[in-house]
């Protein structure tokens, strides 16, 4: 989008021109909009204040001047509340440059709003895509866009220990990134469709990265879908495994991002430094449309996580009329499509965890060739709740490798959680609770924490996650029981 000049500019829907009122289309559903363009170093400040908000940001005056004559638009904090620390008057407070979006769900207990989760973005993750047209080696910068004219977004990935490129504190410019919104540095977020792990290389060509090879890519005109491998699964994606053995492909290793590469990526949009004007976005997750295999039966091999829901059950309450399901659905890739995929919920107490299989399942031998995908049933019971779902090829030892990235199995949390509704709306006039008697990580705590670095850390060295406190108690005191009939969170 671009303005030729400040001022306010209207946007309207033209899915239906004529037809609302006064001739307006959809402009009657409410379909318009607004765009305003400010001078670059615009300030935004609060429009509607309180009385007392005032008098908290005035200058000292002299008393014959009005006692708003002088406010400290930047400068004035609240001293004491909730909002301790945070400007008065100012919108942006430091370097926000995006507002992040926030989704709390939980229970009301005695008249409490009580959160029992929450999930934190950044403007919807900032998803992009396009086509890579530059890569800055030094900055491990990528331009991204169309496949001809101006590329429009700068993208960096977030990489605390370096997994796939220059770690951030070797690059330049790299203190701007946010350490805590970092890519996952064991279960590979940088990757092909099929999972197979990739890279930003660290120096530009015709030099190699020895971490990210060159040779991981294979020549024109396959260099889009191939077999990092002597043996192909299937003849659209020929094996990359010249005469010469230094040219081979290694699957230890991550395969390097090139430019022309068509990508999607999430992360946060950042600037380079404090009102600096100039943006990127910081990448946790870089996906590459390339279908990179590996040899039947050859180790390493990978798989990836692209979706995974649960329902929750839920135990009924007298006299209200509600539907529930424990419906699991998952979605993934593998390298290897000639091996199943073992399926797991995994279940954490105290520093130990357990796996609870759910189920195998054999890939797709045609397109798309090595897409796993499974919905069980929406009233079967897969109590207790987890975190944390696990999928491992069968036969194939997780291993690190590339530095520390698993092979052979993906670990990623459960996204989406479906609760129980009501099938009468209005009657009772509240919802139905979640049942969080049911998610044992949250009623009696379990795992370790593994942020910032310390999943590297020795397990007496991490601190453990504790119980939720206040607890959001559904009404139910105790969990609904397992398929066997004992209690899925005693």
């Amino acid at each position: 989008m671009a303005a030729f000049r400040e001022g306010t500019y209207f946007a309207y829907s033209t899915g239906a021109t004529v037809g609302g009122e006064g001739d307006g289309g959809q402009l009657g559903a409410g379909l318009f909009g607004a765009v305003n363009v400010q001078p670059r170093g615009a300030r935004w400040y609060r429009s509607q204040v309180t009385h007392e908000d005032l008098q908290a940001a005035a200058r000292p005056v002299s008393a014959a001047a009005h006692r708003y004559s002088a406010l400290d638009y930047d400068g004035a904090r609240y001293t004491g509340g909730l909002l301790k620390g945070r400007t008065i008057l100012a919108m942006l407070d430091g370097r926000e440059i995006a507002p992040f979006e926030v989704q709390v769900f939980g229970n009301i207990v005695n008249g409490q709003y009580r959160a029992g989760g929450a999930s934190l973005t950044q403007q919807d993750l900032n998803a992009g895509a396009g086509f890579i047209r530059v890569i800055d080696y030094a900055r491990g910068e990528m331009l991204v866009g169309p496949d001809s004219g101006t590329a429009v977004a700068r993208v960096r990935i977030n990489d605390v220990p370096g997994r796939y490129g220059l770690a951030n504190a070797a690059k330049v410019g790299g203190n701007a990134f946010d350490d805590r919104f970092a890519s996952d540095a064991g279960n590979a977020p940088v990757s092909a469709e099929t999972g197979f792990p990739m890279c930003l290389p660290r120096v530009a060509p015709p030099a190699s990265d020895p971490l990210c090879p060159l040779k991981n890519r294979a020549p024109t005109p396959n260099e889009g879908r191939f077999t990092c491998g002597s043996v192909a699964f299937e003849s659209t994606a020929p094996p990359h495994w010249p005469a010469n053995p230094s040219l081979r492909c290694d699957p230890g290793l991550p395969a390097p991002l090139l430019v022309g590469d068509y990508v999607t990526f999430n992360g946060m949009l950042t600037e380079d430094a404090p009102a600096s004007g100039s943006f990127f976005h910081a990448a946790h997750a870089v996906h590459a449309m390339a279908g990179i295999y590996t040899s039947p039966g050859a180790n390493p091999a990978y798989d990836f996580i692209e979706e995974a829901l649960a329902g929750t059950l839920g135990e009924p309450y007298p006299g209200i009329d509600q539907e529930q399901t424990s419906r699991f659905r998952m979605v993934g890739f593998v390298t290897d499509p000639s091996r199943r995929v073992e399926v797991f919920l995994v279940d954490v107490a105290g520093s130990a965890e357990t796996e609870r299989r759910l189920t195998t399942l054999s890939p797709n031998a045609v397109a798309q060739v090595g897409r796993i995908r499974i919905t069980l049933p929406a009233k079967a019971n897969f109590l207790p709740m987890t975190r944390e779902v696990r999928i491992r090829i069968e036969g194939h030892t997780s291993t690190k490798v590339a530095g520390g990235l698993d092979s052979g199995q993906y670990t990623a949390p459960i996204a989406e959680f479906i609760y129980p509704e009501n099938t009468r709306f209005g009657k009772p006039r509240a919802p139905v609770s979640v049942p969080f008697e049911n998610f044992c990580f949250l009623k009696n705590g379990g795992g370790l924490l593994g942020t910032l670095g310390r999943d590297a850390l020795p397990d007496a060295s991490r601190p453990p996650i504790l119980a939720l406190n206040p607890f959001p108690a559904s009404g139910h005191t105790a969990s609904q029981p397992r398929a066997n009939g004992t209690s899925s969170c005693p």
